[in-house]
């Protein structure tokens, strides 16, 4: 999947070179630069289903792709916390993070997680229904009833034999 994505232009870079979007708050800048720390902190695929969505007084939120993703972000929500605050302590994310926005960050008490709603489709892309099988032959149906008979377990014969009854070709 990440082979899928990697001639993708990351959303804060095209946010960067845009002159209407890059006047955009300044909180923007500050989730950008955090979302990318806490991707390189849980990394592996959990990054490529995970987008950082606010930081809410000391409440990080994060939107997940489905419930199961959800589940392992929360699983990893208390060492996530521990790393960021300990990279902040040892000055490693100091050099690109203002002193407000370092003062922000050491302020995140806990992370929710929030699934995205699923996008409903639009008709056209609907499974297309289905042609119906091909009917058998009353000779391959026969053959189907006679195998059946000849199994030990009769729920199993009985299926078979229902088979061949629902596809024989009518008369």
């Amino acid at each position: 999947m990440a082979e899928r994505f990697s001639k993708v232009t990351p959303i804060q870079d095209i946010i960067l070179h845009s002159n209407r979007l890059s006047r955009m708050p300044q909180d923007t800048q500050l989730l950008t630069k955090l979302d990318r720390i806490v991707k390189s902190i849980i990394s592996g695929q959990l990054a490529d289903h995970c987008q950082i969505g606010k930081l809410d007084q000391n409440v990080l939120i994060y939107y997940v792709d489905s419930p199961v993703w959800a589940y392992t972000l929360k699983m990893s929500k208390l060492s996530i916390i521990q790393t960021l605050h300990s990279l902040i302590d040892s000055g490693a994310a100091q050099s690109s993070i203002a002193a407000a926005e370092l003062q922000a960050l050491r302020n995140i008490e806990d992370i929710q997680v929030r699934v995205r709603p699923s996008i409903q489709r639009p008709v056209k892309f609907k499974k297309k229904s289905r042609l119906p099988l091909p009917k058998l032959s009353k000779a391959t149906a026969q053959s189907i009833e006679e195998t059946a008979s000849t199994f030990q377990d009769e729920e199993l014969a009985n299926v078979w034999r229902a088979f061949a009854q629902n596809h024989v070709q009518p008369d």
